[in-house]
């Protein structure tokens, strides 16, 4: 009988602990339901009674991420690891086709931080591919993504394939030989390359040649180059870094269009020369300031910023019924020095005037020069959306 009391008792603790467990899974759901719906109801609040995701690309009040133009640089070493010449690739947002531009070695990047004036072919000597590539987002407002270096030897089979080119030089370009005296490399007017010139003459910087002289004379021979590369890429095998780090060079033989002007996919960036007042006098090659802008939103339609700061982060929104407005004042953005990094729609289609509005003091310069270019004033709020300098807000009167 006391065995029988005893397990009978033990069967009692074990409903009662079974009860008491139970209870308390009950009350803890009923909790959390009870946490999760004040939590909806103070997010409601914070947003104005909004839901957060809205995923109806037509409906008011859908944002999403704008993907950047990918902008990627490839290094071209000589035999002996000196940079030879460079070529900048963009792709991807706003682009139809990649966009190749030839780069030279003797381009100076601008003071940046403790950092002076440099060539970029000393730069690439003392600290490598991707401090160029950041020194060149500095002077270009706009970041480059990714780099890589691949010696220009490797070209040489698609040099090969392609055969003797014929190319119009605009000008003499000079050097200067061993005694100091300045003697003539190459004399203006037609002349034929034989592909084992290819190579020097695309690293080649002439003595007192301007950056852009130079590029109207490279710029013809790397049109053949891409045409070639176009019609047969099986021709040159490049490293995995470059396939990786640079995989616009790839998509150049993948165009979408394959009857587009070749002349297109070659573009040159617009520089300036900067005369140092020495004796004797001294010229530099650097990026022109004021031509960039209207540059970018042709070739880097949607850049990103090279170091944290240099763009302020705009949340783009329609607030009308034209779904074209954006892409015509998005260019009026980042010539403003701004970067789209949320576009969508407005809570409204029938914003009557154009709002721009920012939260953080350090965004009011800019978000002023970016209303003035609109035509508008800025306005300082509370709050934006997280990440987002400035926002604003396209109405019809830019229609």
């Amino acid at each position: 009988m006391r065995e029988v009391a005893r397990r009978r008792k033990a069967a009692r603790r074990k409903r009662r602990a079974t009860s008491v467990v139970a209870a308390l899974t009950v009350v803890f759901v009923v909790a959390v339901v009870v946490l999760g719906l004040v939590g909806w109801r103070a997010t409601m609040r914070i947003t104005g009674g909004q839901e957060l995701k809205i995923t109806d690309p037509a409906a008011p009040g859908y944002t999403a991420e704008a993907k950047p133009t990918d902008v990627q640089l490839l290094a071209l070493t000589n035999s002996d690891g000196s940079l030879a010449t460079m070529l900048m690739l963009s792709g991807g947002a706003g682009l139809a086709e990649p966009v190749a531009v030839p780069v030279s070695a003797g381009l100076v990047v601008w003071e940046f931080e403790d950092a002076g004036p440099a060539t970029v072919r000393d730069l690439f000597s003392d600290a490598g591919v991707d401090v160029v590539a950041l020194r060149l987002g500095v002077d270009l407002t706009f970041g480059i993504e990714s780099s890589a270096v691949m010696p220009i030897a490797d070209m040489e089979p698609l040099f090969r394939a392609m055969g003797p080119i014929d190319v119009e030089l605009p000008d003499i370009v000079y050097s200067v030989d061993e005694t100091g005296e300045r003697t003539i490399h190459y004399p203006a007017g037609p002349m034929t390359l034989e592909p084992d010139q290819v190579a020097e003459f695309l690293s080649f910087t002439g003595d007192g040649e301007a950056e852009l002289n130079r590029g109207l004379r490279i710029k013809p021979v790397w049109e053949k180059i891409i045409a070639a590369y176009r019609s047969n890429p099986d021709v040159i095998k490049t490293e995995s870094e470059v396939s990786e780090n640079v995989p616009l060079w790839g998509e150049l033989a993948e165009s979408k269009n394959k009857n587009i002007d070749v002349d297109k996919l070659v573009q040159l960036v617009p520089t300036k020369v900067i005369p140092l007042y020495t004796s004797p006098p001294v010229y530099l090659d650097q990026v022109d300031g004021d031509a960039i802008p209207a540059w970018i939103s042709s070739y880097v339609p949607f850049p990103s910023a090279a170091f944290p700061g240099q763009r302020v982060v705009v949340n783009l929104l329609n607030g009308t019924t034209d779904n074209s407005v954006l892409q015509r004042v998005s260019p009026r953005i980042i010539s403003s020095g701004g970067t789209i990094g949320m576009t969508g729609n407005a809570s409204s289609f029938d914003v009557a005037t154009t709002e721009v509005t920012y939260s953080n003091p350090a965004a009011d310069e800019r978000a002023q020069a970016m209303a003035a270019e609109l035509g508008t004033t800025a306005t300082k709020v509370e709050l934006l959306p997280s990440g987002v300098d400035v926002q604003v807000t396209v109405g019809k009167d830019l229609l």
